[in-house]
C-alpha cells in the first residue's frame, strides 16, 4: 500500500503482508486479510504514518520537513488508486476473490471475526455478541447475533444469512439460473454437517462431521440470503443496485462505474462506530508510472496495487514530492489439497 500527496508522505508496500518482488504467496482467507485492514485502517479512521529518523532501520529516505496528513483528519473524501476495481462485490466467487474485491467487501458486508495487527482474529462486536466452540465431539460452535445487527434495508441479520453462506459454499450449490456456484474454496464449509437457528434466528448453532481449527476464519463476509437467493449468488452483485448492494458496515456503496470507479459513503443504518472520513472512492489507475504521478500530484491520498517490485520503489523515491520507507511484511504460505 502506498500514500501520498502533493508536499507529503508516501509509504511504500511494507504494510502490505505476504508481497515480496520474488515471491507471491497464497494465504488462506483469513490471514489475507490483515492486508486489507491496514488499508481500511487508513480510509476509515485516517491514520497518518510517521516519517523516520535519517538512519532508522528500514528507512530508505527522510525528509526534514513535516508532511501534512494524508487524509483528512475528520470528514471529507479519501481517494484510493487500485490496479483494477473489482468486477463484483461478491469476494467468495472465483472472479470476486482479489485483493481490492476483499477490502471492498469487508467495509460493506457482515464480519464475523476480522483479523487484528497481530494475526489474531477479533470477533467483530458489532455484528455478533459471541461465537465459541461449546463442544469437540462433534465440534460445535455457538454464534450469538447482535440484536442491533440490521441491513441497510431493515431486515436483521439472521441465522439466514449464515446458512446461505454455508449452502453456497460447501461444494455442489447450485445458483438461481441452474448454473454451478462459483466459489473461490470450500474449506472449512465443506466440514460443517448442520446448521440450525434459534431464538428468532439470532443464535446460530454450526456442528462440524470434521474438526476444523480455523472455524473462526468461516462467516466473513455475510451476503444478505434475502436478496441473494433472489438475485443469485455467481452474477446477482456485479452491477450497482441500491435494492440489491444493501450494507451490513460502515460503509454502503453509493455510485459504480464498472472498470473505473466505486464510491462508498456512509452507512446511515451502521449502529455502531461512524467512519471519520464522508466518503471513500476507489479509482482504477495501474502501472507504477501513472502511480506515482497520481500520488504526487495529490489526485489520490491511498495508492494499493496488487503488488511491487523495484521499479516502483525507485519510481517513487525519485519523486521530490514524497518519501518513501520501507519495512519487513509479513509472509504466509499454504498448501491446500483438493
Amino acid at each position: 500500500m502506498t500514500t501520498g500527496g502533493a508536499g507529503g508522505r508516501e509509504r511504500a508496500p511494507a504494510p502490505v503482508p505476504g508481497r515480496s518482488s520474488r515471491l507471491r504467496p497464497l494465504l488462506p482467507r483469513a490471514p489475507r486479510r490483515v492486508a486489507l485492514a491496514v488499508v481500511l485502517c487508513v480510509l476509515t479512521a485516517a491514520c497518518g504514518a510517521s516519517t523516520g529518523a535519517s538512519g532508522a532501520p528500514g528507512s530508505i529516505k527522510s525528509r526534514a520537513h513535516v508532511a501534512p496528513p494524508l487524509v483528512p483528519v475528520a470528514g471529507g473524501t479519501a481517494t484510493v488508486a487500485l490496479d483494477d476495481v473489482p468486477a463484483t462485490l461478491n469476494d467468495h466467487t472465483v472472479t470476486g476473490d482479489t485483493a481490492a474485491g476483499r477490502m471492498l467487501a469487508s467495509a460493506v458486508w457482515a464480519q464475523v471475526f476480522r483479523v487484528g495487527p497481530g494475526l489474531t482474529p477479533q470477533l467483530d462486536t458489532n455484528v455478533v455478541d459471541s461465537a465459541e466452540v461449546v463442544s469437540l465431539q462433534p465440534q460445535t460452535v455457538v454464534y450469538q447475533i447482535d440484536p442491533r445487527a440490521v441491513w441497510s434495508d431493515g431486515v436483521p441479520i439472521s441465522a439466514d444469512d449464515f446458512a446461505y453462506a454455508w449452502q453456497s459454499q460447501k461444494g455442489g450449490a447450485v445458483d438461481v439460473d441452474g448454473t454451478a456456484d462459483s466459489v473461490a474454496s470450500t474449506l472449512g464449509y465443506r466440514d460443517i454437517d448442520s446448521l440450525t437457528s434459534s431464538d428468532g434466528g439470532k443464535t446460530v448453532t454450526v456442528v462440524f462431521h470434521t474438526p476444523f481449527a480455523d472455524w473462526a476464519s468461516l462467516f466473513d463476509d455475510l451476503l444478505p440470503a434475502h436478496i441473494a437467493e433472489v438475485v443469485g449468488w455467481n452474477h446477482g452483485f456485479d452491477t450497482f443496485d441500491p435494492t440489491v448492494l444493501v450494507s451490513a458496515g460502515p460503509w454502503e456503496v453509493t455510485s459504480w462505474v464498472p472498470g473505473s470507479e466505486i464510491v462508498l459513503g456512509r452507512n446511515p443504518r451502521w449502529w455502531g462506530s461512524p467512519p471519520t472520513l464522508d466518503r471513500i472512492v476507489l479509482q482504477a489507475a495501474s502501472g507504477n508510472g501513472v502511480l506515482t504521478s497520481a500520488l504526487g500530484g495529490g489526485r489520490v491520498q491511498v495508492a494499493y496495487p496488487s503488488g511491487f517490485d523495484q521499479s516502483l520503489m525507485a519510481q517513487v523515491s525519485s519523486s521530490p514530492l514524497l518519501e518513501t520507507q520501507v519495512g519487513l511484511g509479513t509472509t504466509m504460505l499454504q498448501l491446500e489439497f483438493n
